[in-house]
This record gives structure tokens, C-alpha cells and sequence, in this order.
């Protein structure tokens, strides 16, 4: 250790400071580090040491080692052979040479077949300095040995790219670096995908290559997509710029309509930047028809259902949507059939045409299944959560966006972890595991804090909020609600302007702040369309209450007359009618109408399992109960309420968030007579 120290510092490897109150520190100097052998960074000793004992081997054993040493490690003997241009004979003598000489041994990751044992160094140091004595141009030929060698065998693409970059052979390396970045797409390796394109990508400007179009345009595609997967949106648009130049400069109609439909979508995500990616989706339709691609016509067609989207352009978006399907049906292109199909199912359920969304969700997934995309399977998986949550099916949208996370996180993909983590953690709350629920919103949130698509932090912050209105934290709901109006204002995205005022009044009334939550009940409503609705839990009896409060009974009753009209018939909704009609009928002196309307919605919550409903709207009973001054009653409702809050209090397993849970339900509970 002494030794290595030395020698790094002997070659500038390691650099001695001083620190006042630290005293000397050695800081390593990356550049040169980077830039020198390992065998350089050998103390002498140990590298002469072992080139002596390398001397003293007969030269066939030398070309087995030098071979070995460009293989690397587990080199079977016939591959040994094959590189050094041993005969069999030749070869087992230097192998018994180096092996009695405690050079090589055979290697301890032996897998049990019938198969050939595979060698590896004794110590990577004598490999590293075998590697360096072979020379320049004996390493040069071995690895172009190694190449034909391991490609025979079914090498990876990785490890044949490395073998021809060595070889020097430039066309090899490119060839090998395109299919080593597509073998690591494959599996999610996305740095390691970046790192092989963009060797390619030098390769190809350094060498000036003679790289087939249909390469080029594959190579930008990955290496922007990949980019993207990274969340690294400047080196994706600068990827994707190269890339329509490069078109343009070939005059290839293809990879220029497609440049400008990924350079639009990626824009696209960034709400400042919408109009620009309008640009450059006319300039991609315009390309698509003037050379009549079909297939890149359809493509746009799915850029601007998805841009459409994003700028809240819902009726157009569907319209696109609908063109691309039928058009990527007719070319059949599965990838894109997945991508239409996930964007119809946003576009549809935001039109409030649900069940048509959950179909389209439904087949996107199981086509994303098929095809092993990872990411839209991920995607997919998160609308059909939500559409199961919608629906009051709770428990069966955990278990989808569970899948789906557990994907999102296996990837490494900071979007599919923002969709599916609030989606996730909406279904827990629904089933009341909220300490579970808090703790992949905050992941989510995080995550979706750093992604430029300012939709998804809007309803990572709106879930966020309910969940700590579930844990009796209304501070905290109401900072997280309020951070989420504030984007929706910057984007002038009424839909979740209504959402995040809509849940801002529910935080108020519970504060029995009446001012304010008339105030946010009424921006609701002017920011509301009242075909939408984008959480089928969102509560609406706090906006009744606060409109009758301010003396608004008319608007009040219009409001519920038109979510009866549109959502009443859905499962999950009616709980939520319910309990909106039980404050209106009971302002209007109908207590009994109130009760029959406060025992729909506890019989829904019973039979979705949704306890957290539940309790509220038993306690909401109780009161009216005492109001009625029916006692018993009141007492019944009570105690069932109480039990429930106990029953959730139990699913916690921090203390002070559980015993801080069970003190706010303390009326509740004296009330039972526990």
C-alpha cells in the first residue's frame, strides 16, 4: 500500500495539501489518473518483479499470457490458442508453464456444465503488466483475434465493441457500439446505453465514416431516448438538433420529420416552450406530406394528440389521437399503436369519458406487455390504476400501481416514479394505509420535482395534500395545495386550478374558516368544467357547505344537480354526491332526507373499503343525530366512527403520527362512550 502511494504521488497521481486544523490531506488529480496505464501506477518493485518473472517464461508462454491479458478473464484454453496462434501441443506447454509458475489458475466462477474451464489471472496485477509488455502492435492483432473469437462464441455486443475499438478497426467499433447501446437499452442499462453511443457517435465525426442514413437515424433516436429515460432534456434537444441538421444536410425526408417530432414532444413538456413545439409539429406534418410517409405522418399525428394534451387541448388531442390509431393500426406498428392508445386514454378520461378511457388503458398495457416496453408497461399500468380508483375499485388500483412503480423504480425512470408513485399513493389513501401513502407521495413528489412537465408536480402536490388531510394535518395539506395552485396559475390550467381550490375549501372547512373557504369554493366553481373531474375522491360536500354558508344555496344545488348528471351513476362519485347532497338537504331543514343521503354513502364506503369515507361520514351521522337530539343514534354512529379511526390509528407504526391521528379524533371517540 506504501509502495502504490508512492507511486502516485511520484507521478502526480495524488496531490499533498495542507488544511488549516486538518493538517496534510492527498487529493487525487482525476485528469491524470484517467490519462495513465494502470501498469504506470504500479510501484517499481512490484512492476519489475513481475516482468522478471514473465522473462524467465519460454516464448510460447509469453503469447499465452499477452493473449490472456487481452481477453481479460474466464479465457477458455481454446481461446487462449485461437488468439496467439498456438497449436494445441504449443498451447498446453505454456499452460502447464503458467499455471506451475502461479501465473494463471483456473477461474473459481466455473458454472457446473459440461462445458470448457475457463482461466483467469492470479492477481490483476500481473495481467495488467502482461497486457503492457505485449506491445502496441501485439495487443492490436490479439484483439483483432479476440474479436473473431468472442463473436463466434456469443460474446456480448459490449465486449465485442471494446475488442474492435482496440483492434483498431473504426467500422467494427461503430457497428459493435451501435448494438452494445441497443443490447443495454434492452435491459434499462440507460448510462451504460449513453456511454456506447456516444463512443459511436465519436467514432463517427473522428473517422468521418462512411455510416448508412438508416444508422444515423437510429443512432440520434436511441441516443436522445436514452437521454430522455436520464431526464437530461438539454442533451436530449441537442441530440435531436444534430439530428435534423444532419437530415437536412442528406436531404433525408424521414429523419428530418422525425427529429422534429421528437424535438416537439420533448419541448412540448415544458409549458413556456408550447408554441415552439406547435412550430415544429407543423413543420413535421408538412415534411410527412409533401414526401408522403405514412408512418411519419402518423407519428405526428401522435405528437400533436400529445402536445395537444399537455396544452390542455383536449378536443384536439382526441381528434389526432383518433388519426394516429388508425393509421398506425393500418401500417401495423405495434410501438406506436402502444403510444396512441396511452395518450387516448388521458385524453379521454380528462373529456370525462371513462369508461372509454379504462378500455384504451387496458389494451395499451397489455400490448406493452407483449412488446417488453418497460417504460409505456409502466405508464399503462398507472392509468389503468387510475381508471380502477375512479371506478371505486381501490383495492385492485393498488395492486396495478404497485406493479407499476416497482417498474419505475427497477428502471430508473424519474417520470414513470412521479405517474405511478401518486397514483399509488392515491389508492392507499382510498384504503386507508396512509403512513404507506406518505411515504411514496414525499418519493414522488420528489421525483417529480425534477422533471420539467409541471402537470405532474401539480398532481403529486394535490395527492401529497390529501394524504396529510387524512392524517389530521391541515398545515401541512394546506402548503401543499397551495404550491400546487400556485403552478396551476403560472400555466392558466383551469382544470387543476378548480382541483387545487376544490381541496384548499375542504382544508378550510375543516379549520371552520368560513371566509376563506366560500373564497375557494367559488374559484372552484368559476375555474370548473363540470364534464371533468380528474380524482374521483375529491370531496365536493365542503363546497356545498361553504357555498350555503355564504348564502349561495342556488349555486350550491346547481353545482350537485351537474355532477349528478355526469358522474352520479358511477360507483366511487355517488359516495361523494352523497355526502355533497346530506349538507344540502339538512341547510334546507330535511334531516331525514340528510340521513338517508349520509347512509348511501357509508353502505358505498363499506362496499369499496374505503374507512377513512367511512368514519367521516358516520361521525357526519352522529352530528346530525344530536342535532335531532336522537341520542342513541347519535351514539351508534359514533362508535362505529371511533372504531374505525382506531382501526386506521393501527396501520400507523410511528408513534407521534398515530398518536397526533388518534388525539384529533378524540371528540369522536369521548363521543362513543369509550
Amino acid at each position: 500500500m506504501r509502495a502504490t502511494l508512492e507511486a502516485l504521488l511520484e507521478r502526480g497521481g495524488l496531490a499533498a495539501r495542507l488544511i488549516e486544523g486538518k493538517g496534510w490531506v492527498f487529493e487525487p488529480q482525476t485528469s491524470i489518473l484517467d490519462a495513465t496505464s494502470p501498469d504506470v501506477m504500479l510501484p517499481s518493485d512490484v512492476r519489475e518483479m513481475i516482468q522478471l518473472r514473465l522473462v524467465r517464461l519460454s516464448p510460447p508462454a509469453r503469447e499465452l499470457l499477452a493473449a490472456g491479458a487481452v481477453l481479460d478473464h474466464d479465457f477458455t484454453f481454446e481461446a487462449l490458442c485461437q488468439v496467439a496462434h498456438l497449436t494445441t501441443q504449443d498451447g498446453l506447454f505454456a499452460l502447464d508453464e503458467a499455471i506451475e509458475d502461479l501465473l494463471l489458475q483456473e477461474s473459481p466462477r466455473q458454472s457446473g456444465k459440461v462445458q470448457a474451464v475457463p482461466y483467469v489471472f492470479a492477481h490483476d496485477k500481473i495481467r495488467e503488466v502482461a497486457y503492457t509488455e505485449a506491445g502496441d502492435a501485439r495487443r492490436r492483432i490479439f484483439h483483432g483475434r479476440a474479436l473473431q473469437v468472442l463473436e463466434q462464441e456469443g460474446a456480448s455486443a459490449a465486449v465485442l465493441a471494446y475488442h474492435a475499438l482496440a483492434s483498431g478497426s473504426v467500422d467494427l467499433a461503430f457497428r459493435w457500439s451501435m448494438a452494445a447501446g441497443d443490447e443495454a437499452m434492452t435491459v434499462f442499462a440507460v448510462r451504460d446505453a449513453i456511454g456506447h453511443y456516444e463512443q459511436a457517435r465519436q467514432l463517427a465525426n473522428e473517422h468521418t465514416l462512411k455510416v448508412p442514413v438508416t444508422s444515423l437515424h437510429h443512432l440520434y433516436s436511441q441516443l436522445g431516448r436514452a437521454y430522455e429515460i436520464r431526464n437530461d432534456a438539454k442533451s436530449a434537444q441537442a441530440v435531436y438538433q444534430t439530428m435534423l441538421e444532419t437530415a437536412r444536410r442528406v436531404h433525408d425526408a424521414e429523419m428530418e420529420c422525425t427529429a422534429l417530432n421528437k424535438q416537439a414532444v420533448l419541448a412540448g413538456e415544458d409549458v413556456s416552450q408550447l408554441e415552439r413545439a406547435m412550430t415544429l409539429l407543423q413543420e413535421a406534418l408538412a415534411v410527412a406530406e409533401r414526401n408522403h410517409d405514412q408512418s411519419g405522418l402518423g407519428e405526428t399525428y401522435w405528437s400533436l394528440a400529445r402536445v395537444n394534451y399537455y396544452a390542455l387541448k383536449l378536443e384536439a388531442s382526441l381528434v389526432y389521437g383518433r388519426q394516429a390509431y388508425a393509421l398506425m393500426r393500418e401500417l401495423g406498428k405495434p410501438d406506436l399503436v402502444i403510444r396512441v392508445l396511452n395518450i387516448l386514454s388521458y385524453t379521454t378520461k380528462a373529456l370525462g369519458q371513462w369508461e372509454e378511457a379504462a378500455s384504451f388503458a387496458e389494451e395499451a398495457w397489455q400490448l406493452a406487455a407483449q412488446q417488453g416496453n418497460r417504460i409505456m408497461e409502466a405508464d399503462c399500468l398507472a392509468r389503468v390504476a387510475d381508471t380502477r380508483i375512479n371506478f371505486g375499485q381501490p383495492g385492485e388500483g393498488v395492486t396495478a400501481a404497485r406493479a407499476a412503480y416497482a417498474i419505475s423504480l427497477e428502471i430508473e425512470h424519474a417520470w414513470s416514479q412521479a405517474l405511478s408513485g401518486y397514483t399509488l399513493a392515491r389508492g392507499l389513501v382510498e384504503i386507508g394505509s396512509y403512513e404507506e401513502a406518505l411515504t411514496i407521495a414525499l418519493q414522488s413528489t420528489e421525483a417529480a420535482h425534477a422533471l420539467t412537465f409541471s402537470i405532474l408536480l401539480i398532481v403529486n402536490l394535490l395527492t401529497l395534500g390529501i394524504i396529510y388531510q387524512a392524517l389530521q394535518l391541515p398545515e401541512k395539506a394546506m402548503g401543499a395545495h397551495l404550491e400546487a395552485l400556485k403552478i396551476a396559475e403560472s400555466l392558466s390550467a383551469k382544470r387543476y386550478i378548480a382541483m387545487s381550490a376544490s381541496l384548499l375549501c375542504a382544508v378550510s372547512v375543516f379549520a371552520e374558516d368560513w371566509e376563506v373557504a366560500s373564497r375557494y369554493a367559488m374559484r372552484a366553481l368559476a375555474a370548473r368544467d363540470s364534464h371533468e373531474v380528474i380524482f374521483a375522491e375529491t370531496p365536493r360536500w365542503p363546497e356545498t357547505a361553504a357555498l350555503l354558508h355564504a348564502g349561495d344555496s342556488e349555486q350550491a344545488s346547481k353545482d350537485l344537480h351537474l355532477f349528478r348528471e355526469h358522474f352520479g351513476t358511477k360507483k366511487r362519485c355517488h359516495i361523494v354526491l352523497a355526502r355533497a347532497q346530506a349538507v344540502l338537504a339538512q341547510s334546507q331543514g330535511e334531516s331525514q332526507q340528510a340521513i338517508v343521503y349520509l347512509r348511501e354513502a357509508i353502505a358505498g364506503a363499506i362496499e369499496i373499503g374505503l374507512p377513512g369515507e367511512c368514519w367521516q361520514a358516520e361521525a357526519a351521522l352522529g352530528r346530525l343525530y344530536l342535532a335531532r337530539e336522537e341520542h342513541e343514534q347519535a351514539e351508534q354512529a359514533f362508535t362505529r366512527a371511533a372504531s374505525t379511526i382506531k382501526q386506521l390509528a393501527g396501520n400507523i407504526t410511528n408513534d407521534e403520527m398515530r398518536e397526533h391521528f388518534l388525539t384529533q379524533g378524540r371528540f369522536i371517540i369521548e363521543c362513543s362512550g369509550r
